[in-house]
């Protein structure tokens, strides 16, 4: 509760009793018993980053720095290669921890009669949050994808997006919505599912968090040009080579053509959307 200094209270009684105009609003403030809402401004606050992480604001982009914050639509950052940075949400309410390569814009931030509403875009990379528990009932955070919209009232969750749309969402403690074409997933704790844009969310299977992958193709195409990789990987994982973005289906498969380096080596990454990485390191033999 906010105390008034006695000595600025006495002040304010004694101009009160020894003036001689009195405001006509005067009688119906002081009679009043109305409750006052305090309407808090939000924000997103970065607050700390790792590699080339871009700060988006009113259109414009500058380096990102720890201590800006994200305070309305359109705001949002960008992280590069091998990047990453961690946000908060208001003071306490959750974290936000954004993976490489990933875009994060806010949709909304408002704070409507006590209950704070966020909705976060993601169209590509991986997030994970921890989200405290909300107490107001109207209050909610929820990520947006292309292909689905996940929301959460408080629990520890991760997201991975591919430039499709396809969302992986798992859950390590608390309850996850996966909405998508007007049909609902609940994603309890330790659970995971995803979904394909234009189709419903896949029914929630116990949570694996296994950045594996197998590979069954590797050959070069081309006449010594590109080479072929082929396999397989859990179903919700993001893999990248360098800055290229592999698709995978609703099984995990991929199978893509990528251009051969000089040095015959590239390295395969794959993430879970909880965070966990593997690194794998191949080399295309002559």
């Amino acid at each position: 509760m906010l105390r008034p200094h006695l000595g600025v209270l006495s002040l304010l009684l004694l101009l009160a009793a020894s003036s001689s105009i009195v405001s006509p609003l005067s009688p119906a403030i002081a009679q009043s018993n109305a409750p006052v809402q305090l309407r808090l401004k939000r924000w997103i606050q970065i607050q700390s980053i790792s590699g080339n992480v871009t700060y988006r604001s009113n259109g414009n982009n500058q380096a990102a720095q720890p201590g800006q914050r994200l305070t309305k639509v359109g705001d949002g950052i960008i992280t590069g290669k091998n990047a990453s940075a961690t946000l908060t949400i208001d003071e306490g309410i959750g974290t936000i921890q954004v993976s490489e390569k990933t875009q994060l814009t806010i949709d909304r931030l408002q704070n409507s009669n006590g209950a704070f509403i966020t909705r976060l875009q993601v169209n590509g990379g991986q997030i994970r949050l921890k989200v405290r528990r909300l107490n107001n009932p109207n209050s909610n955070i929820q990520i947006i994808s292309p292909a689905g919209v996940t929301g959460v009232r408080g629990t520890d969750f991760g997201v991975s997006v591919l430039p499709s749309g396809k969302t992986g969402v798992a859950t390590l403690s608390g309850k996850v919505e996966l909405e998508a074409q007007s049909v609902k997933v609940q994603i309890p704790l330790e659970f995971q599912s995803s979904v394909i844009a234009k189709e419903a969310p896949l029914p929630a299977t116990p949570l694996i968090n296994d950045p594996a992958v197998i590979l069954e193709r590797l050959e070069v195409r081309d006449s010594g040009q590109n080479v072929r990789l082929a396999g397989q990987t859990d179903n919700v994982n993001l893999l990248t080579i360098g800055e290229t973005v592999i698709e995978t289906d609703r099984k995990g498969n991929f199978d893509i053509v990528v251009p051969l380096t000089d040095d015959r080596q590239f390295t395969l990454l794959s993430t879970t959307p909880l965070g966990r990485k593997q690194a794998y390191r191949l080399r295309v033999p002559f």
